[in-house]
């Protein structure tokens, strides 16, 4: 690898702006991976192409970052000193590894209808994060997010997400409205003010999920365009859920139904 010894240096610049500009990552088109997790899940998906990795010298021999320097080969390995790296890490501890990435399109759109998260103003970009991972795992294929939503590759969500944003088909700045007119399923706003029970709707696929943020919550014309509105019922006097954990509860009820359906 080769040793980058300058605070100056074009692509440490590059870097910096990155992680604190959505406005430069959406320019460039590239953003900034943390962690030899993200990186290996980017790698294995997207290959090696346009990717510059950054390492901190204590941590260069770790044998997950060896193996990922040794992938991209001496052209794209830098080595910079602890101090120097620690300008270039999103987190207060790093782990000694991140890689400047092209954002990659979104994949193929399913054929046919598919199940969908719709995000509104969500602004928290963990909670972002976190919605994308769970979408993915419950099995929705699409998400939007509306204007003032966090934005989906910052360094905080992509951690938040742990490779989810590289399997879903990601749509930032959406008309909701409009996606939902568009769409030919069934819509479930979650909204804590509701009449409805979450766990006595008659649901069938395919669902788009709408949820809001934490606060806000979802706005009333959203809710009004939404085949249901309906809340998830608490108990012990606890008045709402994390954003994150109120989709969970919806998403993976859905789930379960899908499952009964096709047992």
């Amino acid at each position: 690898m080769k040793t980058i010894t300058s605070r100056d240096n074009a692509l440490l610049k590059r870097v910096r702006r990155l992680l604190s500009s959505a406005a430069e990552r959406r320019e460039q088109g590239c953003t900034i991976l943390d962690g030899p997790h993200l990186i290996d899940a980017y790698l294995e998906r997207y290959g090696p192409h346009g990717v510059d990795l950054v390492v901190a010298r204590s941590r260069a021999h770790q044998p997950e970052i060896a193996t990922l320097a040794a992938r991209l080969g001496e052209d794209c390995g830098n080595v910079v000193e602890d101090a120097l790296f620690k300008s270039l890490s999103p987190v207060e501890h790093p782990v000694g590894v991140v890689a400047c990435v092209p954002i990659p399109p979104p994949p193929r759109a399913a054929q046919g209808p598919v199940d969908m998260l719709l995000l509104d103003g969500i602004q928290d970009p963990g909670n972002v994060g976190a919605l994308l991972r769970t979408a993915c795992a419950a099995g929705f294929q699409h998400v939007s997010l509306s204007p003032g939503c966090a934005d989906a590759w910052s360094p905080k969500c992509l951690r938040g997400g742990m490779g989810a944003q590289f399997h879903l088909h990601i749509e930032e700045d959406a008309d909701l409205l409009a996606v939902l007119k568009g769409f030919s399923g069934q819509s479930v706003a979650c909204d804590a003010r509701a009449s409805e029970d979450l766990y006595a709707l008659s649901l069938q696929g395919p669902l788009a999920v709408l949820m809001g943020a934490e606060g806000a919550g979802l706005r009333p014309e959203l809710c009004a365009a939404a085949s249901h509105r309906c809340r998830i019922p608490m108990r012990g006097g606890v008045e709402s859920l994390n954003v994150g954990a109120a989709a969970a509860v919806v998403m993976y009820e859905w789930v379960r139904r899908r499952a009964l359906t096709t047992a």
